[in-house]
């Protein structure tokens, strides 16, 4: 009887030490599924960062080559361009067949990332949305659901559409680019003034070639050959050549202003202006008859000139 006894008590412990052994080797392969398909979920959202980190660069180097901050082509009109561009690797049929690379748009569930981009809306910039969908929910993939939206939750711009199953990721326009659309491009290319510019009254816009305002009809006016400066000098005098700009000539216009006859003398010829050219300067003076005291006429120079230099 205790020899059965103890058979008996024998086959319990080997029952006993059986379910351990089934229970841990359930357990293991459990958490080597999990730990698979966390790898996997990492592995894709590693991916979505590196083309949301790519379209940034598409960004950042677009602006460089001109294209405007509020431009959609900021943006790149598809992945395929991010590839063909340079921002993404090549991935052929065969090495993504082979596993040995992924497609832009590729997910682990088989649809394709859709990739847009669109105006913002009330605003004049556009943005890029990446819309990713998971496949329908059931008990298998509860564990991949959760992982996925752990994961994409730290994306900023990121919402999820529970009743649709999507995924959307929003790609604004770079930080910086927001600061750019207000500033004057120094290239001077495709950065046109939207209002007046205000410098606030305590400075000058200095060391300018020229400029040009726009005439009625279209045309430009040259303020470098425009601007006049006038003022007002004894006779006679010498009047400095003004400085012009490169290919431009200095000229003067110089007019009478009034005459300055000795006491008591009031009769007197209109006065002429006389201009006479140096290498540097202009001597101006007045030119006129008077009669004086005796009664003769007498050649006088005194008064007044408005003159006006310019370039041209």
């Amino acid at each position: 009887m205790r020899k059965y006894q103890g058979g008996f008590a024998s086959l319990i412990s080997l029952l006993v030490v059986l379910s351990v052994i089934g229970y841990l080797a359930i357990f293991y392969v459990k958490h080597e599924q999990q730990d698979n398909i966390k790898n996997n979920q990492n592995s894709f959202y590693n991916h979505v960062t590196n083309i949301i980190t790519q379209i940034n660069a598409y960004q950042s180097d677009q602006y460089d080559a001109g294209i405007l901050p509020d431009s959609q082509d900021l943006f790149p009109d598809s992945l395929a361009t991010l590839q063909t561009k340079g921002y993404l690797g090549l991935c052929s049929t065969a090495d993504n067949q082979n596993g040995n690379c992924m497609r832009p748009e590729q997910t682990p569930w088989g649809d394709d990332i859709d990739y847009t981009r669109q105006k913002m809306v009330g605003q004049k910039y556009y943005e890029a949305i990446l819309t990713i969908q998971l496949p329908p929910q059931d008990n298998s993939n509860a564990f991949e659901e959760q992982v996925s939206l752990n994961l994409f939750s730290q994306i900023a711009g990121t919402h999820y559409d529970e009743k649709k199953r999507i995924i959307t990721i929003t790609v604004t326009r770079l930080e910086n680019l927001f600061a750019l659309t207000t500033v004057v491009k120094r290239s001077g290319e495709d950065s046109t003034l939207t209002g007046n510019w205000d410098v606030g009254g305590d400075y000058s816009v200095t060391n300018a070639k020229d400029f040009r305002i726009r005439n009625a009809n279209g045309t430009q006016r040259s303020l470098a050959v425009g601007v006049v400066d006038s003022f007002s000098a004894e006779s006679p005098s010498n009047i400095q050549h003004p400085q012009c700009a490169p290919g431009l000539t200095p000229d003067i216009v110089a007019t009478p202003k009034f005459v300055s006859l000795p006491d008591g003398i009031y009769e007197h010829t209109p006065a002429g202006a006389v201009i006479n050219n140096n290498a540097t300067y202009w001597s101006v003076s007045l030119k006129y008859m008077y009669k004086n005291t005796s009664g003769n006429w007498a050649q006088r120079t005194e008064g007044t000139l408005t003159i006006q230099t310019v370039c041209h």
